[in-house]
């Protein structure tokens, strides 16, 4: 199942999703026109995001974030159609086709015929199905999702927690129990993983620095100690540590990102050493700017955990998809 809205839906070399959505709708117009003749144009576009001049075909991207149909905006589309009247002459455009990430209900698509009665609409499943038709080449655009299995959550509840607290949360995800998506700013993985609304957020935090394995505060040459500090988002704000995961408004299908900030302090004493280095261009930039140097070494301990963490997730999901063969 393509989900066409973030966070399993990417584009890399873009930094928001109206752009993305642009590149994205770009890429799959080019190879079902089997050409690389369709191109987006840079603002001001007047209305029309991406150009094919051989069958002089117009095409404004409108995105909804949340992928919610509720999200569709008629007006804007409107705006922009009129905006790009303006250019038809000069650009010379006859088609005019919207493209969209969600789908329609009836009264929607009623009310897009009788405002834009000479445009078409492209709808989510017009590029859901361009994507089971290329699926190798879209397969970059969407983060892989691993689910995480209730007897891993209890595992590492029961490692992480004194005996009497491990069996009081257990009991929780055991009555009480849904399911929400979760990503990390330092990694491209998406994780299905059960929780309870009951669990307070200082607990949850508890559990997924116990599933990754996330490296501890870490001292590097040049005396630079580098660690992770780590908060849950949601719907773009920190949530309170102290509160349930229902009273921060998390629920089942929630999306929220395992926030995860570098940290590093730097002494002032010089460094110490009975052996003696070899001095090579390396030691030498690291000795000009030990602070980046230490930050990018700590990132590769990151990106380990993580790779190490899914590697043990999928082997757990393959063990309980052949115990039930």
């Amino acid at each position: 199942m393509y989900q066409l809205y973030p966070p399993i839906f990417i584009v890399n070399e873009e930094t928001n999703f109206p752009d993305s959505w642009e590149v994205f709708c770009c890429k799959l117009l080019n190879l079902e026109n089997k050409t690389s003749d369709i191109v987006r144009r840079l603002p001001p576009e007047s209305g029309v995001d991406l150009f094919y001049p051989g069958k002089k075909i117009a095409f404004q991207c409108k995105s909804v974030e949340t992928g919610l149909t509720s999200g569709f905006n008629l007006t804007k589309i409107k705006s922009s159609y009129n905006s790009a009247l303006t250019i038809k002459t000069s650009l010379g455009w006859t088609d005019y086709v919207v493209c969209v990430n969600t789908e329609l209900t009836g009264a929607q698509q009623e009310n897009f015929s009788k405002a834009l009665p000479n445009a078409t609409i492209l709808t989510k499943s017009y590029w859901t199905t361009l994507c089971e038709k290329f699926p190798t080449a879209v397969q970059e655009n969407f983060r892989r999702i691993i689910p995480i299995k209730p007897q891993t959550m209890e595992e590492k509840i029961q490692n992480g927690f004194v005996d009497s607290y491990s069996k009081k949360l257990k009991a929780m995800l055991q009555t009480d129990c849904f399911d929400l998506l979760l990503y990390s700013n330092r990694h491209n993985t998406v994780y299905r993983l059960p929780v309870s609304s009951d669990f307070k957020v200082s607990d949850l935090l508890h559990i997924l620095r116990n599933i990754f394995n996330l490296p501890k505060p870490t001292q590097f040459s040049g005396g630079v100690e580098v660690a992770l500090s780590y908060s849950i988002v949601h719907n773009d704000k920190q949530v309170t540590l102290s509160k349930t995961i229902g009273e921060a408004g998390i629920d089942k299908n929630s999306v929220i990102t395992f926030w995860l900030t570098m940290q590093y302090s730097k002494d002032d004493k010089v460094a110490q050493s009975t052996t003696m280095q070899m001095i090579t261009m390396e030691t030498m930039r690291r000795a000009a700017n030990p602070v980046q140097y230490a930050l990018d070494d700590y990132k590769v301990l990151i990106s380990r955990s993580f790779t190490n963490a899914d590697n043990e997730l999928l082997q757990n999901r393959n063990d309980t998809y052949s115990d039930g063969q």
